[in-house]
């Protein structure tokens, strides 16, 4: 049993290292994507329950789109669907495209292929949003306010896009498995712009914009039900309404 778990680790790490090898340069090229977007949104005020630079900058790159009645009009939030966009375009053909995991295919458990490489796809992920907040806490360095803190609304404002992405990423992975990767690239980025003009509980790429949570204060969309959500929980998918309902907490 020991060996066996020591071939799997060997094997998740090996296709962990060739897939990241091969999407290392859209790691690298964040930086360079992110430093103009924050440019473009400098002039955004953030909540003030983002009291520091660093905060404050994550939510101009995730705010999104919210309109809290129907009179106000739509503007596409461009700055969270390109971003969205380019992380989707860094899964590519996964978990297609190289040679190694072609023979595991064929020469072993699919199922241990498949669980390496969903664990080399939540590495990826990882490393992008370490990108993405290393430069944003770069820029609050330059700002002056570097300081993070660690409360309800700064833990909500960090996880909540990396667990849409990391939920985004795993489908598309999915249904490169049955489609050809442009057309789970259209999907996942057609779901994420319908996401930024329709209101739904169950679009589940919503909980990225934070200017739709409870955060923002004019959103109405719980972390305490996003999170589970995006992890998969099922019940509390099921549960959320009257979960949110029972806290004045309508999730939309």
């Amino acid at each position: 049993m020991r060996e066996k778990n020591n071939g799997f680790i060997k094997k998740t790490v090996a296709i962990t290292k060739s897939d990241i090898s091969q999407r290392g340069v859209y790691i690298i090229l964040l930086p360079l994507i992110v430093l103009p977007l924050l440019y473009i949104e400098r002039n955004v005020s953030p909540p003030a329950v983002l009291a520091d630079g660093f905060s404050e900058n994550i939510y101009r790159l995730f705010r999104g789109d919210y309109r809290i009645s129907p009179e106000f009009s739509y503007q596409p939030p461009i700055v969270w669907i390109f971003l969205n966009a380019y992380l989707a375009f860094a899964v590519g053909s996964f978990p297609f495209g190289n040679a190694d995991a072609a023979t595991i295919l064929k020469t072993h458990s699919r199922l241990s292929w498949w669980l390496s490489k969903c664990a080399a796809l939540a590495a990826m992920v990882l490393l992008e949003y370490f990108a993405v907040y290393l430069t944003v806490f770069a820029v609050s360095l330059i700002q002056g306010n570097e300081t993070f803190g660690f409360n309800h609304s700064n833990l909500a404002a960090v996880l909540l896009p990396l667990c849409v992405t990391l939920a985004c990423s795993f489908i598309q992975a999915g249904f490169n498995l049955v489609v050809k990767p442009v057309f789970s690239f259209a999907a996942v980025i057609s779901l994420q712009i319908i996401s930024t003009y329709v209101h739904m509980p169950l679009i589940f790429t919503s909980y990225s914009q934070l200017m739709r949570t409870e955060i923002s204060g004019f959103g109405k969309i719980s972390p305490i039900c996003a999170i589970p959500i995006l992890l998969g929980n099922n019940r509390c998918l099921h549960n959320c309404g009257s979960v949110c309902s029972k806290q004045n907490r309508l999730c939309r």
